[in-house]
Protein backbone atom coordinates (compact mmCIF):
# COMPACT_ATOMS: atom_id res chain seq x y z
CA UNK A 1 0.00 0.00 0.00
CA UNK A 2 0.95 3.79 -0.79
CA UNK A 3 0.02 6.82 0.34
CA UNK A 4 -1.90 9.41 -2.06
CA UNK A 5 -0.39 12.91 -2.77
CA UNK A 6 -2.88 15.58 -2.39
CA UNK A 7 -1.67 19.00 -3.31
CA UNK A 8 -3.24 21.80 -0.74
CA UNK A 9 -3.97 25.69 -1.39
CA UNK A 10 -0.74 26.33 0.73
CA UNK A 11 2.38 24.30 0.55
CA UNK A 12 5.41 24.44 3.43
CA UNK A 13 8.83 26.11 1.75
CA UNK A 14 10.74 25.23 4.45
CA UNK A 15 11.38 22.11 6.89
CA UNK A 16 13.89 20.99 9.60
CA UNK A 17 15.03 17.70 9.62
CA UNK A 18 15.91 15.50 12.52
CA UNK A 19 17.50 11.78 12.40
CA UNK A 20 20.10 9.77 12.71
CA UNK A 21 23.65 10.36 11.40
CA UNK A 22 24.18 6.42 10.76
CA UNK A 23 22.09 4.30 8.61
CA UNK A 24 21.08 1.86 10.79
CA UNK A 25 20.24 -1.79 10.04
CA UNK A 26 16.83 -1.33 8.19
CA UNK A 27 17.66 -0.95 4.57
CA UNK A 28 14.18 0.56 4.20
CA UNK A 29 15.63 3.50 6.40
CA UNK A 30 18.13 4.83 3.76
CA UNK A 31 15.29 3.90 1.13
CA UNK A 32 12.90 6.03 2.82
CA UNK A 33 15.35 9.00 3.46
CA UNK A 34 15.84 8.74 -0.72
CA UNK A 35 12.12 9.34 -1.06
CA UNK A 36 12.06 11.83 1.31
CA UNK A 37 14.76 13.82 -0.42
CA UNK A 38 13.19 13.63 -4.12
CA UNK A 39 9.70 14.19 -2.66
CA UNK A 40 11.09 17.54 -1.47
CA UNK A 41 12.48 18.61 -4.87
CA UNK A 42 9.57 18.07 -6.36
CA UNK A 43 7.54 19.93 -4.43
CA UNK A 44 10.40 22.67 -3.97
CA UNK A 45 10.48 22.60 -0.28
CA UNK A 46 14.01 23.84 1.25
CA UNK A 47 15.60 22.01 3.49
CA UNK A 48 17.32 22.56 6.73
CA UNK A 49 18.94 19.88 9.13
CA UNK A 50 22.43 19.28 11.15
CA UNK A 51 25.02 19.35 8.82
CA UNK A 52 27.35 16.37 7.18
CA UNK A 53 27.27 13.64 4.64
CA UNK A 54 26.26 10.70 6.53
CA UNK A 55 23.59 8.68 7.92
CA UNK A 56 19.84 9.04 7.27
CA UNK A 57 20.17 12.81 7.48
CA UNK A 58 23.30 12.83 4.92
CA UNK A 59 20.92 10.86 2.63
CA UNK A 60 18.08 12.90 2.36
CA UNK A 61 20.27 16.14 2.21
CA UNK A 62 22.62 14.56 -0.38
CA UNK A 63 19.19 13.81 -2.42
CA UNK A 64 17.75 17.34 -2.07
CA UNK A 65 21.20 18.85 -2.99
CA UNK A 66 22.58 16.84 -5.85
CA UNK A 67 18.64 17.23 -7.75
CA UNK A 68 19.36 21.08 -7.21
CA UNK A 69 17.43 21.78 -4.08
CA UNK A 70 18.32 24.18 -1.46
CA UNK A 71 19.88 23.01 1.66
CA UNK A 72 20.89 25.04 5.40
CA UNK A 73 22.92 22.89 7.73
CA UNK A 74 23.20 23.53 11.19
CA UNK A 75 25.92 21.94 13.12
CA UNK A 76 28.07 22.66 16.40
CA UNK A 77 30.90 23.94 16.19
CA UNK A 78 32.93 21.25 18.19
CA UNK A 79 31.14 18.82 15.84
CA UNK A 80 32.32 20.61 12.81
CA UNK A 81 35.83 20.91 14.13
CA UNK A 82 36.74 17.08 14.47
CA UNK A 83 34.61 16.53 11.30
CA UNK A 84 33.03 13.73 12.70
CA UNK A 85 29.86 13.92 9.95
CA UNK A 86 32.07 14.82 6.85
CA UNK A 87 31.44 17.77 4.78
CA UNK A 88 27.94 19.49 4.88
CA UNK A 89 25.76 20.12 1.83
CA UNK A 90 24.77 23.53 0.79
CA UNK A 91 25.23 26.54 3.25
CA UNK A 92 26.73 25.38 6.98
CA UNK A 93 26.34 27.49 9.56
CA UNK A 94 28.10 26.73 12.82
CA UNK A 95 26.62 27.26 16.07
CA UNK A 96 27.61 26.27 19.96
CA UNK A 97 25.55 23.47 20.74
CA UNK A 98 22.62 21.20 19.83
CA UNK A 99 20.18 23.57 21.86
CA UNK A 100 21.32 26.27 19.43
CA UNK A 101 21.09 24.22 16.17
CA UNK A 102 17.31 23.41 17.07
CA UNK A 103 16.99 27.01 18.05
CA UNK A 104 17.98 28.44 14.63
CA UNK A 105 16.33 25.69 12.72
CA UNK A 106 13.09 26.40 14.75
CA UNK A 107 13.37 30.43 13.02
CA UNK A 108 13.71 29.27 9.82
CA UNK A 109 11.19 26.43 9.24
CA UNK A 110 7.82 25.80 9.02
CA UNK A 111 7.76 22.48 9.82
CA UNK A 112 9.60 19.37 11.24
CA UNK A 113 9.91 15.87 9.72
CA UNK A 114 11.70 13.05 12.03
CA UNK A 115 13.34 10.06 10.66
CA UNK A 116 14.01 6.95 12.87
CA UNK A 117 17.07 7.93 15.12
CA UNK A 118 18.70 7.81 18.54
CA UNK A 119 19.98 9.79 21.23
CA UNK A 120 20.61 12.94 19.56
CA UNK A 121 17.48 12.59 17.07
CA UNK A 122 15.17 12.09 20.18
CA UNK A 123 16.74 14.39 22.05
CA UNK A 124 15.86 17.32 19.13
CA UNK A 125 12.41 15.99 19.03
CA UNK A 126 11.92 16.20 23.60
CA UNK A 127 13.20 19.83 22.91
CA UNK A 128 10.75 20.32 20.20
CA UNK A 129 8.12 19.21 22.90
CA UNK A 130 9.18 21.10 25.76
CA UNK A 131 9.24 24.49 23.27
CA UNK A 132 5.83 23.19 22.87
CA UNK A 133 4.63 22.82 25.91
CA UNK A 134 5.53 26.44 26.97
CA UNK A 135 3.87 27.95 23.81
CA UNK A 136 7.44 28.69 22.07
CA UNK A 137 6.29 27.02 18.90
CA UNK A 138 3.28 25.60 17.07
CA UNK A 139 5.11 24.61 14.20
CA UNK A 140 3.77 20.80 13.41
CA UNK A 141 6.33 17.34 13.54
CA UNK A 142 6.22 15.17 10.99
CA UNK A 143 7.61 11.59 12.42
CA UNK A 144 8.15 9.20 9.13
CA UNK A 145 7.23 6.08 11.03
CA UNK A 146 9.31 3.54 8.62
CA UNK A 147 8.38 0.11 9.68
CA UNK A 148 6.63 1.52 12.92
CA UNK A 149 9.50 2.37 14.08
CA UNK A 150 7.62 5.02 16.08
CA UNK A 151 4.76 2.90 17.15
CA UNK A 152 6.19 3.12 20.99
CA UNK A 153 6.99 6.65 21.16
CA UNK A 154 3.16 7.32 19.62
CA UNK A 155 1.33 5.27 22.58
CA UNK A 156 3.73 7.15 25.18
CA UNK A 157 2.78 10.64 23.64
CA UNK A 158 -1.02 9.35 23.90
CA UNK A 159 -0.65 8.05 27.16
CA UNK A 160 0.66 11.56 28.69
CA UNK A 161 -2.66 12.84 27.25
CA UNK A 162 -4.34 10.55 29.10
CA UNK A 163 -2.56 11.47 32.25
CA UNK A 164 -2.69 14.81 32.00
CA UNK A 165 0.94 15.26 31.81
CA UNK A 166 0.54 16.94 27.82
CA UNK A 167 -2.35 18.70 26.72
CA UNK A 168 -4.30 17.48 23.63
CA UNK A 169 -3.35 20.25 21.65
CA UNK A 170 0.50 19.62 21.60
CA UNK A 171 -0.21 16.30 21.07
CA UNK A 172 -1.41 16.82 17.70
CA UNK A 173 1.44 18.84 16.82
CA UNK A 174 2.65 15.41 16.49
CA UNK A 175 1.70 14.42 13.08
CA UNK A 176 2.81 10.78 11.80
CA UNK A 177 2.49 8.46 8.21
CA UNK A 178 4.46 5.39 6.92
CA UNK A 179 4.48 7.12 3.61
CA UNK A 180 6.65 10.22 2.50
CA UNK A 181 3.88 11.78 0.25
CA UNK A 182 1.15 11.29 3.16
CA UNK A 183 3.21 12.29 5.57
CA UNK A 184 3.69 16.33 3.83
CA UNK A 185 0.30 16.39 2.53
CA UNK A 186 -0.68 16.26 6.69
CA UNK A 187 2.14 19.14 6.99
CA UNK A 188 0.76 20.93 4.45
CA UNK A 189 -2.54 20.74 5.29
CA UNK A 190 -1.59 21.49 9.42
CA UNK A 191 -0.02 25.01 8.26
CA UNK A 192 -3.09 25.86 5.82
CA UNK A 193 -5.73 24.84 8.32
CA UNK A 194 -4.38 25.50 11.82
CA UNK A 195 -7.82 26.10 13.24
CA UNK A 196 -9.13 24.22 16.01
CA UNK A 197 -11.33 20.90 14.70
CA UNK A 198 -9.85 20.73 11.27
CA UNK A 199 -8.98 17.29 10.27
CA UNK A 200 -6.93 16.09 7.82
CA UNK A 201 -8.44 12.58 7.75
CA UNK A 202 -12.21 13.96 6.96
CA UNK A 203 -11.06 16.85 4.18
CA UNK A 204 -8.79 13.96 2.83
CA UNK A 205 -12.03 11.47 2.89
CA UNK A 206 -13.72 14.62 0.83
CA UNK A 207 -11.06 15.17 -1.27
CA UNK A 208 -11.28 11.11 -3.11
Amino acid sequence: MEGTSRTFPYTIKFVGLLGSHSLGRNPKFMATAVDLGRELVRRKIRLTYGGGNVGLQGAVASTVYTNGGIVRGFIPGYIAARQVYGPTYGAEYTVSSNYYKHFEMNHVVEAFIVLPGGIDTMEGLFTLISWASEGLHSKPIGLLNIDGYFNNLLKFLDDAVRQNFMASSQRKLFISSFFVDELLDKLEFAKAFPCPGAGYDEFAILRD
